[in-house]
């Protein structure tokens, strides 16, 4: 959990105040999904899923998998 938030893996879901963040962290072994309050390499709390944690990651997912529009696309 720790390796995937310091890596870069963990999907940063909510910028707080002093460097911290809530972090989305899939935990293979349990086969569940966390949200995890950290600071740098320090994890200060854990939360089961809810929903607005839930919605708040797919909305991020959503945002960066939206295809591009064709006023972007250059022609060669």
């Amino acid at each position: 959990m720790l390796n995937d938030i310091t890596k870069g893996r963990a999907l940063r879901l909510v910028e707080r105040p002093k460097g911290r963040a809530i972090f989305s962290v899939r935990l293979k072994t349990a086969g569940e999904r966390i949200y995890v309050l950290a600071v740098k390499r320090r994890v200060i709390t854990a939360w089961p899923p809810n929903a607005r944690l839930n919605q708040k990651r797919r909305d991020l997912i959503a945002a960066a998998t939206k295809p591009m529009g064709d006023n972007m696309i250059l022609d060669a």
